[in-house]
């Protein structure tokens, strides 16, 4: 400064220095990240806020536009609804921010409701007669696309369903069922039904038949009918005197005053809730009364040489017996019943039948009398067992099995082959197939020719089959690339059939990038199996042309017979020619074309295909595929 005053000590003079500090501009920004946006329910959630040119930061967390959280660079929330949206606003500390105040992107949270999946089951029955088929249904709650365990006695039956039929449950078996929910915020993933316990009852045959006290009388006397039933319960009678009702509901039936030829009966009602026939009737009791007789029987037998187990039928010939009283002895000690028919089953060597009878005639010589007594020859039984055996249980798709029957005690046996329970192959002990699919299951029933066999039939063991397959898949060819469907877990080599089906070193991919015009497959091995594809032509340069570019239009292609040739520009001199796919030429012209003329080509002389035309003079080469189809 220079001053104007005159007695100044010093006219200029200089002032202190002043520096100045410029800082950069800046552009505060911030973005948000979540731990996760697609959760259950109840489920924490962190979101992280990653601020640029923020210096030392202050955050406002904002939910649904409404402000949460504290100053901080995350925000945890586990309250969090569906649809709710989380973002953050970010005030920068830095002095020259463009805009200090910024905010983040928005995050959407979506949130699946928690479900609590349930199952019950119910049954057509519970209480049911055995080989009543009963069917269970299973209802569930929260299950989504459930899958489905059945559980019978705690192990597991049925199939994935949700129902389950069985038509061979026992007494006291207990029907439940597993359920497994595919829905993600299920509060358990597997769930068990209440359970079912079946009351299954025996099946019964029920019987009757009645004696009477005697069946020979004279004139008066009486006579006590007893009735002797067999799975009746509380059994209901009712008493047949020549066909009408008489007496009571009584196991017994007294009458003082029959007459020559009545008949008895009765008639009796099961009260068992499974028997096969609820009414029965017995056997008849006849009455005679006559004069002085002599009583005879005499027995004859179905068979005296049997097979162990094998039933004997013993027919007793009465004579002057009126109605009478049957006794069936066995090794003299009482079997059967009152009836001129006695039928057993378990016959030992040896045994020896008589029947005694007691007439019903009054004033018989002797009312009972003995019959013949019959020996009886037992044979033992003998075991037959038929076993199958296949050379190969796991093949590929359309490989033959030969299936092989290995017969114990068969004698000449017959043989009957089934494939998933149908009648296959003939009588032979070797039954082959080529055209087995998978789970395929082969038994064999073998008929013994031997006598006395434990059973007749027997059925071998299932022979399960697993067929192991090459998945569907397609050939496509972008020429000069051809290119296969890309199968799980398969290996693939690809050849060329016009060098006798050659391999193609190195070439083992999905694809293959032909250098050379030819046809080219692809075998393919998965599942222990191989398929061969078929042949497809791939040209490896559909079009080449040199340094002059002449307008050349071919149409229309595909062709069902003629193709036109247009020539846009004048060509002089010109070769056309086309080959079909072996290299083999079947038409050449040579001419000169003028400017926008046409040429028309007749293909329906040719066979349907492929077909190259090569266009050339000095100034051109070009080649077009041609598709012709009739």
């Amino acid at each position: 400064m220079t001053s104007s005053l005159a007695c100044a000590s010093s006219s200029i003079v200089t002032s202190n220095s002043v520096i100045i500090s410029v800082s950069s501009n800046v552009s505060p920004a911030i973005s948000i990240s979540a731990s996760s946006t697609d959760i259950c329910e109840g489920t924490s959630v962190i979101f992280t806020a990653m601020p640029t040119d923020g210096g030392s930061p202050t955050y406002q967390w904002i939910l649904n536009g409404a402000n949460v959280g504290t100053n901080s660079d995350t925000y945890t929330s586990t309250g969090l609804t569906d649809g709710d949206i989380v973002s953050c606003d970010m005030t920068s500390s830095l002095s020259c921010a463009s805009n200090p105040n910024v905010s983040s992107n928005a995050i959407a949270i979506t949130v699946n409701a928690n479900v609590n999946p349930a199952i019950s089951i119910s049954s057509s029955a519970t209480n049911i007669c055995f080989g009543t088929s009963v069917t269970f249904n299973a209802s569930v709650t929260d299950g989504g696309t459930p899958t489905y365990q059945w559980l019978l006695n705690g192990t597991n039956v049925g199939t994935n369903s949700n129902s389950y039929t069985n038509g061979a449950l026992n007494d006291g078996d207990v029907v439940a069922c597993n359920m497994t929910s595919s829905l993600a915020c299920a509060s358990s993933s597997i769930v068990t039904s209440n359970s079912i316990v079946m009351t299954v009852g025996a099946i019964v045959t029920p019987a009757i038949s009645i004696s009477a006290s005697s069946t020979s009388i004279c004139s008066g006397n009486s006579v006590t009918f007893t009735a002797t039933s067999v799975n009746g319960g509380t059994p209901i009678y009712q008493w047949l005197l020549n066909g009408s009702n008489v007496g009571s509901n009584s196991d017994t039936y007294i009458n003082n005053a029959l007459a020559n030829n009545d008949v008895v009966s009765c008639e009796m009602t099961s009260s068992l809730a499974c028997a096969t026939v609820s009414t029965v009737t017995s056997n008849s009791e006849t009455i005679t009364v006559g004069t002085t007789i002599t009583p005879d029987i005499a027995i004859a037998a179905s068979s005296t040489d049997i097979c162990e187990g094998s039933s004997v039928t013993f027919i007793a010939a009465p004579t002057n017996g009126g109605t009478p009283t049957y006794q069936w002895l066995l090794n003299g000690a009482n079997v059967g019943t009152n009836s001129a028919l006695y039928s057993n089953s378990s016959f030992a060597n040896g045994d020896v039948v008589s029947c005694e009878m007691t007439t019903s005639l009054s004033c018989a010589t002797n009312p009972t009398v003995t019959s013949n007594s019959l020996s009886i020859n037992v044979n033992p039984l003998i075991a037959t067992s038929v076993t199958v055996d296949a050379d190969a249980t796991t093949i590929c798709e359309g490989n033959t099995v030969t299936f092989t029957a290995t017969v114990i005690n068969g004698g000449t046996p017959i043989y009957n082959w089934f494939l998933n329970g149908f009648n296959v192959g003939s009588n032979n002990p070797i039954y082959t197939n080529g055209s087995l699919a998978n789970g395929d299951i082969v038994t064999c029933e073998m008929t013994t020719s031997l006598s006395c066999p434990v059973d007749q039939t027997t059925t071998s063991n299932d022979v399960i089959i697993t067929v192991n397959v090459v998945e569907s898949y397609t050939i496509t060819a972008a020429d000069p690339i051809i290119s296969v469907t890309s199968l799980a877990g398969a290996t693939y080599q690809w050849f060329n059939c016009d060098n006798g089906n050659q391999a193609i070193p190195g070439e083992t991919g999905t694809s293959y990038n032909a250098s050379v015009n030819g046809n080219y497959g692809v075998i393919i091995n998965q599942n222990g199996c191989t398929s061969t594809s078929s042949c497809v032509f791939v040209v490896a340069t559909i079009v080449s042309e040199n340094s002059v570019n002449q307008d050349i239009n071919i149409y229309p292609n595909p062709t069902n017979g003629i193709i036109n040739i247009y020539f846009g520009e004048e060509l002089i001199n010109a070769n056309i020619s086309i080959e079909n796919t072996v290299g083999q030429k079947v038409y050449e012209a040579n001419d000169n074309h003028s400017k926008a003329s046409m040429k028309a080509v007749d293909f329906s002389k040719y066979s349907e295909g492929i077909y190259f035309i090569n266009i050339n003079n000095k100034d051109l080469n070009v080649k077009y595929k041609i598709i012709y189809n009739k």
